[in-house]
């Protein structure tokens, strides 16, 4: 199955002929394959390019319309660090040390998407209180990515380095605990920089928010 993303929204193509034809690398092949399109122009990514520094296609071939593929196993080629279930059950999103996100239908317990873009292993996701949003990171790799978890598409990046993330109750600010000793709070639809909070003693390992949105913790070693 090809997903890709346009302006008008997402088309799917059968392309059936292509799945035998398909070489991985032996530890990498699975039963099944699929193949991953990059999710939207925010993830900058040139023709022949690949998606991410962790994609198994390196050196995409060119494909009419298509800015760069990849092919992939449905299971995470790398150990899962992260499970979080959406607010209403209905997905289990899974982080996992290959740099990908595998979202899987709870009930069903099949593959939904995978969300490609990362380049390097995963450390940290969180939904969004109404469940339409991810966001995930590497602390290491400075950057978190805001998933459009139904289209696929990297909404935006944010600059920063963080083990935990926390979405406000309205799903409006993340708050992010990072390494530097230090917490930020992004507006997620904003443009501005971040709320710097300073007083941890220790890299941030745990941040929460109080339910009405007004208070918020973190917590370091």
């Amino acid at each position: 199955r090809v997903t890709a993303s346009n302006t008008s929204g997402e088309a799917s193509v059968d392309l059936s002929l292509t799945v035998e034809q398909i070489i991985l690398p032996a530890c990498a092949r699975p039963p099944v394959a699929q193949i991953v399109l990059p999710a939207d122009s925010t993830l900058e990514i040139k023709p022949g390019e690949p998606l991410s520094g962790m994609a198994l296609v390196a050196r995409p071939a060119s494909l009419p319309g298509v800015r760069s593929w990849t092919i992939d196993s449905i299971s995470h080629r790398g150990a899962v660090v992260s499970i979080a279930y959406t607010p209403d059950g209905s997905l289990l999103a899974t982080a996992s040390e290959d740099g990908s996100l595998r979202l899987w239908d709870a009930r069903t317990a099949k593959l939904h998407r995978m969300l490609v873009g990362h380049d390097a292993s995963l450390t940290s996701m969180a939904w969004s209180p109404d469940g339409t949003l991810l966001a995930s990171s590497y602390s290491a790799e400075g950057k978190v990515c805001v998933w459009d978890a139904r289209r696929g598409i990297c909404l935006r990046w944010l600059n920063s380095t963080p083990y935990s993330i926390s979405w406000s109750p309205d799903g409006r600010r993340l708050l992010l605990g990072c390494w530097d000793d230090r917490s930020a709070v992004w507006d997620v639809a904003g443009n501005g920089p971040p709320q710097m909070l300073e007083g941890c003693q220790s890299q941030v390992y745990s941040t929460a928010w109080s339910p009405d949105g007004r208070t918020l913790a973190t917590g370091g070693s």
